[in-house]
């Protein structure tokens, strides 16, 4: 059977230009006229090690509409078919009895698309950009999980203002090296020293 995806956002009037194979990148964001924020977090025992929703949804939205993507509530997005659901799931599993967690990240964004088969086409919600990972950290450190979650929201912002500004963001410019130092005939330190573990650690 010739399934197809294509994006509810395409308002071209030729089906040849609209029909438009959906994959993990950020084309998927053109048109997108906002997004409503959903944030879980499935063990309530993070709370008392730092880690709140209400907080870490309330960072997420002013991260976003500073950099001039719209917010909207629930009801708003229910009247825009061309808005997204900007999903924010975290799931720490906590052994206290061990001092640590493994933590899983994961943002996604949902869009109203069209599944186009041989006799039908039929309207639904699915993911059409996602970034995860998993992390170990200590259990003073779950406090921090937000600041790696606003760094995969940088990604998302970056990718809608590359395909929704009409240019591409640029990198910016690698410093030139310095100078080398003129050799010393000093001992060279001890590398060799035992180091700490970080606290927060991507796998």
């Amino acid at each position: 059977m010739d399934v197809g995806v294509q994006l509810k956002t395409d308002n071209s009037d030729s089906p040849e230009e609209s029909r438009t194979t959906v994959a993990f990148t950020k084309d998927t964001l053109r048109g997108l006229e906002g997004v409503w924020v959903v944030v879980t977090r499935r063990e309530s025992r993070a709370e008392k090690y730092g880690l709140t929703l209400r907080d870490l949804k309330s960072r997420i939205e002013t991260q976003l509409q500073q950099n001039n993507i719209h917010v909207m509530s629930k009801s708003q997005h229910g009247k825009s078919p061309n808005s997204g659901i900007l999903c924010v799931d975290i799931l720490p599993l906590i052994s206290e009895e061990m001092g640590f967690s493994a933590v899983s990240i994961n943002i996604a964004l949902m869009q109203n698309v069209m599944l186009t088969g041989e006799n039908a086409t039929k309207m639904c919600q699915a993911t059409t950009w996602e970034r995860r990972t998993v992390a170990l950290c200590d259990l003073e450190s779950i406090r921090e999980i937000p600041q790696n979650v606003t760094g995969f929201i940088d990604h998302f912002i970056k990718d809608y203002t590359a395909v929704n500004a009409g240019e591409q963001v640029q990198e910016p410019a690698a410093e030139p090296s310095p100078p080398e130092a003129e050799k010393s005939n000093e001992p060279e330190p001890n590398t060799h020293e035992p180091k700490n573990p970080p606290k927060f650690m991507m796998i």
